[in-house]
């Protein structure tokens, strides 16, 4: 993870997103009815694939805006990252789950997530 410094240090330091959970496959914070609570599954990789390197694993930032998950993967890309997903609404997930996916120069999933918005703001 040495060379993924620079990346984490740039998209933490400019605020864009804060590191809220580390999930395997599926993870997130839900909110019902006023309850929030965070979520943490183990399961098999979405490609059904063997976990490996960003299979299987994902770190995953909260953003508070959709521009903020657009900066979030505009500054990984600048730092060496691979687009594993543009930013979007991806449609097996709830309406409101808006997320941009990148590989780290060490090839680790991360995503950056902004929940409670159905449009731009």
């Amino acid at each position: 993870m040495r060379r993924t410094g620079s990346l984490k240090r740039d998209i933490t330091r400019k605020g864009m997103l804060e590191p809220v959970y580390c999930v395997f496959t599926r993870a997130g914070i839900y909110e019902d009815g006023g309850a929030r609570e965070l979520g943490f599954w183990i399961g098999k990789p979405f490609d059904q694939q063997p976990a490996s390197v960003g299979s299987g694993s994902m770190v995953a930032f909260s953003a508070r805006s959709w521009k903020a998950v657009g900066d979030f993967h505009a500054a990984a890309l600048a730092n060496d990252g691979v687009c594993d997903g543009a930013p979007g609404l991806p449609l097996h997930y709830v309406p409101d789950f808006y997320a941009a996916y990148v590989r780290d120069p060490d090839g680790n999933k991360v995503a950056g997530v902004c929940r409670g918005f159905t449009e731009p703001q």
